[in-house]
């Protein structure tokens, strides 16, 4: 096992982690707030909430790309 599969390995435990605490920490898109009566809240919480939902679906798409692409440079080291 060389070295840069032994770092490859720390990079994909890495980027998973990444990607399960963008994805646990994203709110539900569920749509049932209204119909259950959940307040709104204000023009600002709304926004804020857009911006972190925003940062957060980023986070995770840009570390589902890194996965893939760590993925296979490891496994083509590996191979030859």
């Amino acid at each position: 096992m060389g070295m840069l599969e032994i770092v490859g390995g720390f990079l994909l435990i890495a980027v998973c982690a990444v990607i399960i605490v963008a994805v646990t920490a994203q709110e539900s898109k569920s749509g049932l707030g209204t119909i259950s009566g959940e307040s709104t809240g204000t023009f600002f919480d709304k926004n804020r909430g857009k911006t972190k939902e925003a940062m957060l679906v980023r986070a995770s798409t840009v570390s589902g790309v890194a996965l893939a692409v760590i993925t296979l440079v490891v496994v083509i080291v590996s191979t030859h």
